[in-house]
């Protein structure tokens, strides 16, 4: 049975052996108490083998026997039961990614052009998924100009499994045109130069025109010069503790 390799569906699925290894059991379990109409445990032993179990009341007593069951008996239910496995499977993928990815939403990420297509849809690996980037969330000034292979920084709004039997995946949703964009570079690059402990805040923003910005400290004019130039517009910082506006004009 190479469909049901342990090893070859947790290198398919990127799931760990073990839970390839449960979910195979529960999938057989089901598949073979359907067919016999009655329980059946199934159990794979540290020799290799499998070990099938029927429970079934006797007497008013719940009894466990071991059956023997033959490769006969499986190879009819073969497609059923690597079809039921599959959407299990894929089920524990998309939950695991979305675990693993839930931390993004709301921050800023470097993605990689995979695609844009004549729609304006643009796809970049992002993690090791694959996130898109609607043409309303596109500057102007940048939309049908990605090419494969560019890299952009995005902001995460919002990530979310979709669960299409085997083809579940993760819908993360990037941007370009959110005003906590604006927010979360000019913090990244604080960050970078070791600047804690600043408040940020895009309050407006029009794309590829002006972002207003309300900050608890002043904002070297180096950092708010590179994102200026990022975004190509004009960005307008105010910092509250100094009660005066400075900016960077392109």
């Amino acid at each position: 049975m190479a469909e049901l390799d342990v090893g070859e569906l947790s290198a398919k699925y990127n799931l760990p052996e073990w839970v390839v290894r449960e979910e195979l059991e529960e999938t057989m379990s089901e598949v073979l108490s359907e067919r016999f109409a009655y329980p059946v445990d199934v159990v794979f032993l540290s020799s290799g083998g499998i070990e099938f179990r029927s429970f079934r009341y006797r007497d008013g007593v719940l009894k466990s026997s071991k059956l023997d069951i033959g490769l006969r008996f499986i190879k009819p239910l073969m497609l059923r039961l690597i079809d039921t496995l599959a959407h299990r499977l894929a089920a524990k993928r998309i939950v695991g990614d979305y675990e693993r990815m839930k931390s993004l939403v709301h921050r800023l990420v470097t993605g990689c052009v995979v695609n844009a297509t004549p729609g304006g849809e643009l796809y970049a690996e992002v993690g090791g998924s694959i996130g898109v980037c609607q043409r309303r969330d596109q500057p102007l000034s940048e939309r049908g100009k990605y090419l494969p292979g560019q890299t952009y920084r995005f902001y995460v709004k919002r990530i979310l499994p979709l669960r299409y039997g085997e083809d579940s995946k993760l819908e993360i949703t990037l941007s370009r045109t959110s005003k906590s964009f604006v927010t979360r570079l000019l913090e990244d690059e604080l960050a970078a130069a070791d600047i804690f402990d600043v408040k940020i805040k895009c309050i407006s923003r029009i794309v590829g025109g002006l972002s207003r910005v309300r900050s608890s400290e002043r904002i070297p004019q180096k950092i708010v010069r590179k994102i200026s130039d990022e975004l190509k517009e004009k960005i307008y910082v105010e910092c509250k503790r100094k009660r005066r506006l400075y900016n960077h004009k392109r």
